[in-house]
This record gives structure tokens, sequence and C-alpha cells, in this order.
């Protein structure tokens, strides 16, 4: 075995090397670190110092947002409804990307323009028109009108994924199952799904990660506890929080009240009857306690 000395340049070139991939971890660390130290500090800790270590670690935080709603409730309606989305997604989008991919037929092209075009469009110009069709189709605040529409909105980025992904197979092998006796199905599952592995995996993983940050249509689509998702939970949260805040709840010194009316966008995430009420009613009672906490004692 031959050791190879380096050059001092190059030495210096590999230290800085692995000083920039250091920053760049303790850059993306960084926030997660000051997230979980934060979830244990009172909230006068956290508007005196974010900074500084909690005094004393205390779960009154975490007691409080199990108190407060059905937390795991929605965790797990956004697990099943992020993998059914997901499956669902891979599995038609793998389909039609092969047949882009590999297939010739007239307007193919032009279709798949189209289909791709459709990842301009802002989700807000779809709110009133998808609305409509889920209650038509009687599948208002159900898990499976999400799955359908995170499905729909995942789409262009899948199949573009997943069209590169079969092209890039050799169409040798496509022909070689044929003359083997292979079926157009059994060919597409059994020879090219298994060679487009890496662009599978790449498109789940967008795919899930669409549908479980997607907060626009969970909102728009759900009433109830029973198909709640956490972005929607996390977001009335925040409105809750900066509510109290501002409104002093926590008995904060005037400092702090400074520093929380002039935070970039308070002011826009500061519960609003016209926003709850904007899209849909939202008649229950975890939403009505989280928007408005003050109506629980009117009760």
């Amino acid at each position: 075995m031959t050791h190879f000395k380096l050059s001092p340049k190059q030495k210096a070139a590999r230290v800085f090397s692995y000083l920039f991939m250091a920053l760049c971890v303790l850059v993306a660390l960084f926030p997660i670190v000051w997230v979980v130290l934060s979830s244990f500090k009172t909230n006068r800790e956290i508007l005196s110092n974010g900074l500084q270590l909690p005094s004393t670690f205390s779960f009154s935080g975490y007691k409080q947002a199990l108190e407060m709603a059905p937390i795991l409730k929605f965790f797990v309606n956004s697990l099943i409804v992020s993998f059914a989305s997901t499956a669902l997604n891979v599995f038609i989008l793998a389909m039609a990307g092969y047949v882009f991919a590999k297939k010739k037929f007239r307007f193919k092209n032009l279709i798949f323009g189209i289909l791709s075009l459709s990842m301009v469009i802002p989700s807000t110009a779809l709110m009133s028109p998808v609305y409509t069709v889920i209650t038509k189709l009687h599948l208002y605040d159900t898990k499976m009108a999400l799955i359908l529409v995170y499905t729909a909105l995942n789409m262009p980025i899948s199949l573009m994924i997943l069209r590169s992904a079969f092209a890039a197979i050799p169409t040798e092998l496509e022909e070689a199952a044929y003359i083997d006796g292979a079926g157009f199905f059994r060919t597409f599952w059994q020879v090219m799904m298994p060679c487009a592995k890496g662009g599978l995996a790449s498109a789940a993983v967008l795919a899930f990660l669409g549908s479980w940050n997607e907060f626009t249509f969970a909102l728009l689509l759900t009433s109830s506890t029973s198909t709640a998702a956490v972005a929607e939970l996390l977001h009335l949260s925040v409105q809750l929080q900066l509510h109290r805040y501002v409104r002093g709840d926590y008995h904060c010194g005037p400092t702090q009240h400074h520093r929380i009316l002039h935070i970039p966008g308070a002011g826009m995430l500061q519960p609003d009857r016209r926003l709850c009420k904007g899209l849909r009613s939202l008649n229950s009672k975890v939403r009505r306690s989280v928007c408005y906490p003050q109506n629980r004692s009117r009760k």
C-alpha cells in the first residue's frame, strides 16, 4: 500500500474543506438545537435572552401543548395522509413517466408540457375549484380528500423526475424483456421499476415533504380533529402564542412587549376572526379553543 505525501497547499486546502463542512453542519444543526433548548425554557427566558441555556429544564411547555389539543392524533393523521398520498403519487406517476419516456404517441411532448406547466399555477388559484369538487364528491372533512389533493399537487415534479429516470434506462433491457415474452405491465414492474429506484426514491421524498408541510388545503378541506393535520395545529399554536404575547397574557415587561410587536410578520400571524372565517367556519371545539381561548370561560 502506497502513501502519497500531501504538499502544503493540498494540506491547507483539505483543512479549509473540513472547516467549511464543519461550518455547514453547524449552521444546519443550530436552529434544531436552539428549538430543542427553547422548548425547556419559560416564555420570560425566551424573550429576555434566546441564546442562553435554560436555567431549569421544565417540561411544562410539552404538558401545555398536549393539553391544548390532541397533538398525537394530528400527528397520526399527517402520517396517514402523507404516506398514502406519496405511495399513490409515485405508483401512478411512475407509470406515466415510463410511458412518456419510452413510448411514442401523438402529442406526447404537448401533453407532457401541459402537465408540467401546472407547476406554475399558484395553490391559491386552485382553492375555489378544489373546494367545489371535494364538496360535490361528499369528501369534505375526510382523509381521502387530502390524499387525492396532495397526490395531484405533487404530480408535476414527480412526473419530471420519473420521466428522466426511465429515460436514462437503456432501451435494450425493455426489448429483451419483450423478446422473453414479458408483457407491458410485467416489463414495467419487474424490469423498469427496479432500474429506476433512484428516481422513485427522489420523487417519494419530495412528495412526502410536500404533503407533510402543506397547510392551505389542510385548513380548507378539514374541520374536525379526526382529520386535522400537524401543520394546521402548529400554525394555530403560533397565532395563539403571538396573540397572548401582544395582549400581555404572559405579563411581559415593556421591553419584551416592544420586541414582540416588532417581529417581522407578527401582525400577520396574530389571530384574526376574519382570517379564521374567511375560508370556512371553524366550528371545531379544538380550533375555537386554539384561536379564541377566552371563549372557554364563557361556556
